[in-house]
């Protein structure tokens, strides 16, 4: 039988979303609760342009406890070659 030895490299999601929320250098490019941008003064022509914009935001944010927010991550993995050395392995 043959064996072949990978080296695994591995981050705790929680970790990862508690150091983006936390890092200042992003602190004016990230929304904590939902608002709503109009085209016109009286308020009648709501801009969607972000997540935080829309309707659903509103929607789940009225679900929360009072102070609560959505947190939203996307988590996503490629299929990534291993290395130019491993002929088809792949991660």
């Amino acid at each position: 039988m043959s064996t072949t030895k990978l080296e695994l490299w591995w981050c705790d999601p929680v970790e990862c979303v508690q150091e983006l929320i936390g890092n200042p250098a992003f602190k004016d490019v990230m929304a904590f609760a939902p608002e709503q941008a109009y085209e016109d003064t009286l308020g009648k022509n709501w801009i969607y342009d972000d997540m935080w914009t829309c309707d659903w935001w509103w929607e789940m944010q009225s679900k929360l406890a009072p102070g609560a927010t959505i947190a939203l991550v996307i988590l996503a993995s490629n299929k990534m070659s291993l290395s130019q050395f491993c002929g088809d392995k792949s991660a």
